[in-house]
């Protein structure tokens, strides 16, 4: 009935992630770890007997996912990260939603392993309020939501009515959503090399695109580690340019976000070197 999908590159980070989805209240009837050469095969070492490793090859995180959606036998499909931890009730409360409905993907509630929230809360100080206006005029700050300037509000529980325990998002972290496997993407959507920076956002308009509701369920929990930011400015304006293009987003508030996120880390740099100083 389920099939899990895993892009990785191999090694021993896989398995934790295997032991957390082997150790749920429901286990997944093949977990597919795709990827991208013979030689990475090598790398796994895991006996577990719904495991198949496939060589897709080509070394892209999101080719290497669609191979496996192309391969997945079962109804149910869900995507995840090789570096994330399904809590033990996650895939149960994801399959009950997902039964409900025909044309949703759910993806779980995120947080580290301090068990804090993954994303930060909305800030309400006078400067923040500003930035938010910047980004996504008079709506500002919605969890969930794709702001105009092409960035991505997650979900905090702190921003959110406590008797809620799901909300319709409009994108979802690709490291871990459910879908029915008639409602999958089959065609490769990155049109760049290398780490695929704002697939998610760009995969998420596709779902929404052919008619898929995105829903983040609260009380589904997948842990992993803190998220440290961009690592490559110039791949990741490129990514989400491309986005921005696609969706009818806004260049200017796209490039303004961009100069705030220079700016941030200029004055990080010069406040840790002062720091170092004294």
């Amino acid at each position: 009935m389920l099939s899990v999908v895993i892009p990785s590159l191999g090694g021993k980070i896989l398995n934790n992630t295997i032991s957390s989805l082997n150790s749920g209240s429901i286990i997944p009837d093949e977990i597919i770890i795709s990827l991208p050469s013979l030689e990475h095969m090598n790398l796994v070492n895991i006996s577990d007997k719904n495991v198949r490793l496939i060589n897709a090859n080509c070394y892209s995180q999101v080719g290497q996912r669609i191979y496996g959606f192309k391969i997945a036998q079962y109804e149910y499909v869900l995507q995840l990260d090789d570096d994330t931890n399904v809590d033990i009730k996650c895939i149960e409360i994801l399959m009950d939603a997902i039964k409900k409905t025909k044309m949703s993907a759910f993806s779980p509630y995120w947080i580290n392993f301090q068990n804090n929230s993954l994303h930060t809360k909305k800030s309400h100080n006078p400067i923040m309020a500003i930035y938010y206006w910047i980004m996504n005029g008079r709506k500002g700050y919605v969890p969930g939501t794709i702001a105009k300037a092409g960035i991505n509000f997650g979900v905090n529980k702190n921003d959110i009515g406590k008797e809620l325990n799901q909300i319709e998002v409009e994108w979802q972290p690709g490291a871990c959503v459910l879908h029915r496997r008639k409602n999958l993407i089959f065609n490769d959507y990155f049109p760049f090399s290398g780490k695929a920076y704002s697939e998610d956002l760009i995969h998420s308009f596709l779902l929404k695109k052919s008619g898929v509701k995105m829903v983040t369920l609260l009380n589904a929990y997948c842990i992993t580690d803190e998220d440290f930011g961009v690592d490559s400015i110039v791949k990741d304006f490129r990514a989400r340019n491309y986005y921005t293009t696609i969706a009818s987003l806004s260049k200017i508030r796209m490039l303004a976000y961009y100069v705030s996120l220079i700016i941030s880390i200029i004055l990080k740099k010069i406040s840790r070197y002062f720091y170092r100083r004294t």
